[in-house]
């Protein structure tokens, strides 16, 4: 190896990683519905708690409000069939439900709305 140094980073705890889920929904104008944010710790506390060396904290956050916001937007369009999209700014527990872990790749995934093939 090239550096003889390593940084060591400790892991979020549940606590700052909830912090900084509310913070980046937040950073994009949304917020979560009291339910929904109980799910979020919820998930987030799992996720800790299974954790192994390669849990990657705050980016495994970031990939699950990418998701939230990513559904409710698309939720919001389907319901609004008269092309003008009006956004719902907080985030229901349903929005969340929609949201799937795929087991195999670890990857957020919405389930299917709108569309069927």
């Amino acid at each position: 190896s090239r550096f003889d140094k390593s940084l060591i980073f400790d892991d979020y705890s549940v606590a700052e990683l909830e912090q900084i889920a509310v913070w980046q929904l937040q950073e994009k104008g949304f917020g979560l519905a009291p339910d929904a944010k109980n799910e979020l710790i919820d998930w987030i506390t799992r996720l800790h708690k299974e954790r192994d060396r390669y849990f990657g904290n705050a980016r495994v956050v970031r990939q699950i409000t990418e998701a939230m916001v990513n559904t409710q937007q698309t939720a919001n369009a389907r319901f609004h069939a008269d092309g003008q999209i009006v956004p719902d700014q907080l985030i229901s527990l349903e929005t969340v439900k929609m949201i799937k872990v795929d087991a195999n790749t670890g990857k957020w995934e919405k389930s299917g709305i709108g569309f069927r093939r």
